[in-house]
């Protein structure tokens, strides 16, 4: 008798045991979802390089109560590390060559080409051609991939991820000096299915901008749309060329690719970054955190749980081993 009580015990255990533990499972798939998706946004888009490609800029600068549009188009020659570009801001037109370490500028004024090297001080149009994947992910803060969607026909790929702009264009343009605070800045690229190429990257960064003591909202948006890989692209330096005198030049008076010297040129903006970005992709972002602790404390409980149901069936098995014989 003592014998079938306990065989009693043992299953009435088991009947406890199997919906907890179908009840556990459930708690810790939900709880590891969050930590899934933080683990995701970890990982580093599969970016592939290209060898040349046209690009085409378009946009706009949002700064002083005022929308300027950008329009842009060029060429990147990757292997030599070298660009080509025309850019249009606010009626001005402006040629920008980057090779060999130089970045290269018409000047309105003079006709004249100059150049800096290294980049200067402030914003570099140059930069706008946006093409190195090396630099790309080190601009990047947390890359999440979104999703498979067409652009232009094409299947690609959609990631997005928190930017750093000052790692990726060296400068925010157009903010009409004084300093740029930056409450949000994202990057969105889209990449071929077949290739991992770039077909589209978008640039959007909202914050303010403090100029002789007047704050007013500032956002930049800017869409770059890839194309025409691998053909044969002649970027040369230009000749008769000489160094931009400081006062000048694309790097301190630009007008986010207008080069120096131009009336109502707008100066580069200083950064000073808020937190990058609120959108708590990252890691350590608050977000996160809070499903960590989550899924740390459903974890505890399940553990708890799990010890008083065991503790439970072996004390009814104790109690129906000693019940005495009828």
């Amino acid at each position: 008798m003592a014998h079938m009580m306990s065989r009693r015990g043992a299953r009435r255990t088991r009947f406890i045991r199997a919906p907890f533990a179908l009840c556990l499972g459930v708690l810790l798939a939900l709880a590891c979802g969050p930590l899934l998706r933080v683990r995701a946004a970890d990982e580093s888009p599969p970016l592939a390089p290209f060898a040349s490609a046209h690009v085409r800029i378009e946009g706009s600068i949002s700064a002083q109560g005022q929308d300027r549009p950008v329009q842009g188009e060029g060429d990147a020659d990757a292997a030599k590390g070298a660009s080509r570009l025309t850019v249009t801001l606010l009626g001005a037109t402006s040629e920008t060559i980057a090779i060999d370490g130089r970045t290269y500028s018409r000047n309105a004024t003079t006709g004249r080409w100059e150049y800096t090297t290294g980049g200067g001080a402030g914003f570099d149009p140059a930069r706008l051609v946006i093409y190195d994947p090396a630099s790309i992910r080190a601009a990047g803060k947390a890359f999440t991939r979104v999703g498979p969607e067409t652009i232009n026909g094409e299947a690609t790929t959609h990631w997005r991820t928190d930017v750093d702009l000052t790692s990726l264009l060296g400068a925010v343009p157009g903010a009409s000096g004084g300093t740029t605070q930056l409450t949000t800045s994202t990057m969105n690229l889209w990449l071929g299915d077949g290739d991992g190429r770039l077909r589209q990257l978008t640039l959007d960064a909202q914050g303010t901008a403090t100029s002789n003591g007047t704050t007013n909202a500032y956002r930049l948006a800017l869409n770059l749309i890839y194309g025409k890989f691998d053909t044969d692209v002649a970027i040369i330096a230009p000749t008769g060329a000489v160094a931009a005198p400081p006062t000048l030049g694309v790097n301190t008076t630009p007008v986010a690719g207008v080069a120096g010297g131009v009336p109502g040129a707008v100066p580069v903006a200083t950064l000073t970054p808020l937190g990058q970005a609120t959108s708590g992709a990252g890691v350590l972002s608050a977000t996160n955190l809070v499903r960590l602790v989550a899924i740390l404390s459903l974890i505890v409980i399940g553990v708890v749980v799990l010890v008083a149901v065991r503790r439970g069936g072996r004390q009814h098995g104790a109690r129906a081993a000693t019940r005495p014989r009828r």
